[in-house]
């Protein structure tokens, strides 16, 4: 960090604040309401939304701090205007905050030329005494969430209503040094927040290439040389010329789970769904519990989980599957999800795993899920997806060692990568809050000249993920 002067000029102000006790001396604490010429919201009533008209903006509008227009719905010109006469189009330099849903979102109004709804509030400063720039980051600010977040209501939705907000606290320094912290903070924020960037796209990069190292192990195999034939199958292209090319079906038994809603209890047989099949082993934490009676119902027909088997989900989170790891308590299928057990012609369920995270399958998925917006697939066109596997335990074992190898470093990657990601927000956030509570002294302060791409001293840089194979 270029700044890290404390304000050693500034002799220390208590403040009769519950949230900013002590502050440099010349600043003051206040309320939100001394400080702006307007806190309202805006319109209660949802008007008609149309393909062509003009912008209203909601809370899933506020993204990162901005207003994507964009994004937002359009109303016809004669509501527009009636929610314009009723105060519910805010000026540039106004600030949005969001009092219903994501509490304590905040955006800058940098255009105007929109209407809001009333789970946002617009606050307009009063331009003599709090700069817009430098509210937002207040808001934003650890101290500003924390009073903010002691101020909801409701359980199912949570709020903050107009009254809290009018007497949420802040610290107040002159405006000059307003504008001068605001200034820092865009500069900054801006350098982390690319940094983060960064680290983001890494982070799809290593998932990518990781998808793309298991896609050809398991359809191409581990040598080079290896003669090739033709699979006759679109989505697997060539394949070894001693591999088997075969129906899901051919390779494992798949059994639909037993269409029954079972009662829930506190303690029981764990349910596993398509909440339980996201990671390498199922994994049962927050699975739903059944008694005795309804676990052996859900097993009729040889339903019954045991070790080696695949759990595969076919609704919601299409192709997502899990095994059942050894020495495993007895768990039963729930919903949406079917069962794939091994048949002779394949002898390593981490192989076929590995085949159902595989490119070729997913593409294959992408040809044949029913639904718009819910997506799913059938037991019998889980039968018919194409697989293509090793005739040989050896082989077929050989590849899943190479592949628990390379995940294992993708996993340590990916790990390193969001945690670079956690540490700069963890300093994103503590920069914020030492500007706005004057710890440290930007008065002075100027864009230093750096590379673009240059990290701060103290942000380290990295890449990474987490579960198994994840």
């Amino acid at each position: 960090m270029t700044i890290q002067r404390l304000r050693c000029d500034h002799s220390i102000t208590r403040t009769g604040s519950s949230w900013f006790l002590e502050l440099p001396h010349g600043w003051r604490a206040s309320r939100l309401k001394f400080e702006c010429q307007k806190i309202t919201d805006g319109s209660h009533y949802s008007p008609k939304a149309v393909d062509e008209g003009l912008p209203y903006v909601t809370v899933g509008n506020l993204n990162s701090g901005e207003i994507d227009l964009d994004g937002a719905n359009r109303i016809g010109a004669q509501d527009f205007a009636a929610l314009d006469k009723a105060g519910c189009r805010p000026r540039t330099g106004d600030v949005l905050f969001s009092k219903d849903g994501s509490v304590g979102k905040v955006a800058l109004v940098r255009a105007d030329g929109f209407v809001v709804l009333s789970s946002l509030a617009i606050l307009r400063p009063k331009r003599k005494k709090l700069e817009s720039r430098f509210l937002t980051y207040v808001l934003e600010s650890p101290e500003g969430a924390q009073q903010i977040h002691a101020q909801y209501v409701g359980a199912a939705l949570r709020r903050i209503t107009l009254d809290a907000i009018n007497e949420l606290e802040l610290p107040v320094p002159q405006l000059k040094e307003q504008a001068a912290i605001a200034r820092f903070l865009d500069h900054e924020t801006a350098r982390i927040d690319e940094l983060i960037a960064k680290q983001e796209r890494l982070i799809e990069l290593l998932k990518e290439k990781r998808q793309a190292v298991v896609s050809h192990a398991v359809t191409k195999g581990l040598n080079p040389d290896a003669p090739m034939k033709d699979s006759g199958v679109e989505w697997l292209g060539e394949v070894p010329a001693h591999w088997v090319v075969g129906r899901l079906k051919v390779a494992a038994e798949v059994t639909d789970c037993k269409h029954v809603t079972a009662d829930f209890v506190d303690d029981g047989i764990p349910l596993v769904s398509i909440r339980e099949v996201q990671s390498w082993f199922i994994d049962i934490r927050t699975a739903k519990r059944t008694t005795p009676e309804f676990a052996a119902q859900l097993s009729e027909g040889e339903r019954e989980l045991r070790p080696g088997d695949i759990v595969y989900s076919r609704n919601a989170t299409v192709g997502q599957a899990a095994m059942v790891p050894p020495g495993f308590d007895r768990v039963v299928m729930g919903q949406d999800v079917c069962r794939l057990r091994l048949r002779e012609s394949l002898d390593s369920p981490e192989f076929l795993l590995f085949q159902l995270r595989s490119r070729s399958m997913e593409d294959q998925l992408g040809s044949v899920l029913i639904g718009s917006t819910f997506k799913r697939i059938n037991v019998d066109t889980i039968k018919q997806l194409w697989c293509t596997w090793p005739p040989t335990s050896e082989e077929q074992r050989t590849i899943v060692k190479y592949l628990e190898a390379e995940a294992s470093k993708y996993v340590r990657l990916l790990t390193a990568a969001h945690k670079s990601i956690e540490l700069m927000q963890e300093r994103r956030t503590a920069l914020i809050s030492a500007a706005v509570t004057g710890k440290i002294d930007v008065r002075d302060w100027q864009p230093p000249s750096y590379a673009a791409d240059e990290a701060p001293a103290d942000l380290p840089m990295a890449a990474e993920e987490s579960p198994r194979y994840g």
